[in-house]
């Protein structure tokens, strides 16, 4: 990447004053420019908050760059680390600039400046502080593109993660468009949902729940029907509260009471918007490379909920989805061939609902013990969660001995996992099929934690790789304003009304000859999935 420039830009979060913006290009020459000019440069625009950049442009009507390159998501690919090892620190802007900066301080100063810390200086001063930035992070960028192509991540960044962002970019430029009236309607119901669910939990707690997360429960489940969970409490336990909430009305409670928090606070931000949300993509979201969605985050809306999201005029909806997308991965790298004959015959959630349940009842379970077991959850912690507190001993051994002889047939997969952690532990560091690899920071004997995270790592990176490749083809054949929002395994898409059947079956073709391409064992399934569910009108408390 030879030929590009450099911006550095400051928004006023009060707009009291207005936005500057300054770009250098490669004889070192900075200008300070407007939001208009922008738009016209053919070379690649190397900057910090890309969103930021993007909400300021759509606010005043003024087009996206035609290639807007995020610095951040660089580091972020480049580093290998995840928030909870300390990955912030290697993802900072300025951190990796500061030294390119004309004076290294410029870049504290602006950092505080842009978080709103300090009180904006004289215009001439955020221009020059501006100047800094715009060749600092010119001077920087050699540095860490080569970075990048050291660490193996060039082809990554450059093939998938820039044109996966500016797909996304420019659907939040374009916005969302929303039904105002249903999300009138929503709130009041999902106001009832949540105070019936909250009765519920402060009942058996004995105390208002507003405080309570999944990371922080942990303490107080002794008093309540899911005291089983108390021992899997060191971190967030949602999953396990997904598991158990068969056997345990408190879990049930408080999974309702957590998410209708979740949904009402995403319906009261959309209810204060215009009539289309413009969501902020982070499209190097998570350390496996999956796509998240802030402000609102509608990616966790429930499904009852999700009838808040319009097609555009003369356009419809449809919703594409990854059936059984990651045990298809696991199947076609694990190589075992009963795995593979049953994932490409049958539903591998429903088989296993048949051997844990004797029926094929209970999939949506089977969907999390499955996921659960394969990476590095026991079968033993599994039959806990599943026979609850009052379990005894003979339906803990029936639990378990259903799930390790489910799972016994597919002798394949315990060989791969156990490649994967032996990798792991000698290299230091485990990849996808295509880069994104995730560093460790220890040496010696994994741990139990390193050991899960290395079979996500190569499954869950790889799916995030397989879906944005599929959000490229997707956008080259039917245009960025095809695509709405990515819900993990499934994209939100809308086609021409006139021709949306073919449109559909074009759209899951190409889906699933990426997959395919990728993972050339299995038979790719992509199914056309209920986007939303009918809610009922009301909730009673009680």
């Amino acid at each position: 990447m030879t030929e590009y420039l450099s911006l550095a830009f400051l928004v006023d979060p009060f707009d009291s004053v207005p936005p500057a913006l300054v770009v250098s290009s490669g004889d070192d020459a900075r200008s300070e420019v407007s939001l208009a000019e922008i738009g016209c440069y053919a070379s690649p625009l190397i900057t910090y908050d890309a969103w930021r950049l993007v909400d300021l442009l759509r606010r005043v009507r003024c087009p996206l760059p035609r290639r807007l390159i995020d610095i951040g998501d660089a580091l972020r690919l480049q580093s290998g680390l995840s928030r909870d090892q300390g990955g912030e620190r290697h993802w900072s802007v300025w951190s990796a600039t500061r030294d390119s900066f004309d004076a290294p301080r410029d870049a504290d100063v602006l950092e505080s400046l842009i978080e709103a810390k300090t009180v904006w200086p004289t215009r001439s001063e955020v221009l020059r502080l501006l100047a800094s930035a715009a060749g600092g992070i010119r001077r920087a960028w050699p540095k860490i593109y080569t970075g990048l192509r050291q660490s193996g991540e060039e082809i990554r960044f450059v093939d998938v993660e820039v044109p996966v962002q500016q797909i996304f970019l420019s659907r939040q430029h374009a916005g969302i468009q929303t039904d105002k009236n249903e999300i009138e309607r929503l709130l009041d119901t999902v106001r009832m949902e949540k105070y019936s669910a909250y009765r519920k939990v402060a009942t058996v707690l004995g105390f208002a729940p507003e405080s309570l997360t999944f990371r922080n429960v942990g303490p107080f489940l002794a008093r309540t029907d899911a005291r089983h969970l108390a021992e899997f409490s060191d971190g967030s336990i949602e999953e396990h509260f997904k598991m158990a909430q068969e056997q345990s009305s408190f879990a049930r409670s408080f999974l309702s009471y957590m998410r209708a928090k979740r949904n009402l606070a995403i319906l009261t931000r959309a209810s204060g918007s215009e009539a289309r949300l413009h969501p902020v993509f982070s499209c190097f979201g998570t350390v496996t490379g999956r796509i998240l969605v802030a402000e609102p985050r509608i990616q966790e809306l429930r499904r009852r909920y999700r009838g808040i999201l319009c097609a555009d005029q003369g356009k419809e909806l449809r919703y594409l989805d990854y059936a059984q997308f990651e045990p298809g991965i696991l199947a076609d790298r694990a190589r075992d061939e009963t795995f593979l004959r049953q994932y490409n015959s049958s539903d591998l959630y429903k088989s296993l609902s048949r051997a844990v349940f004797a029926d094929i009842d209970h999939r949506a379970v089977c969907k999390r013990i499955f996921l659960a077991y394969c990476y590095g959850m026991t079968a033993e912690n599994i039959a806990k969660l599943l026979a609850g507190p009052q379990f005894n001993l003979e339906a803990l051994i029936r639990f378990r001995d259903a799930v390790s002889g489910f799972f016994g047939a597919f002798p394949g997969l315990e060989v791969y996992r156990r490649s994967v952690t032996e990798e792991l532990e000698r290299t230091g560091s485990i990849g996808t099929l295509l880069g994104n690899r995730r560093i460790r920071l220890s040496t010696g004997p994994l741990d139990n934690k390193e050991r899960r995270w290395a079979i996500s790592q190569s499954i869950q990176g790889s799916a995030s790789l397989i879906f944005k490749q599929a959000m490229i083809q997707l956008a080259k054949r039917f245009g960025n304003d095809s695509i709405l929002v990515p819900m993990h395994d499934a994209v939100l898409m809308q086609f021409d009304r006139r021709e949306v059947g073919s449109a559909e079956a074009v759209a899951k073709g190409i889906m699933a000859a990426v997959f395919q391409a990728h993972c050339p064992s299995i038979q790719p399934r992509v199914v056309s999935a209920s986007f939303v569910e009918e809610a009922p009108s009301a909730l009673a408390p009680g």
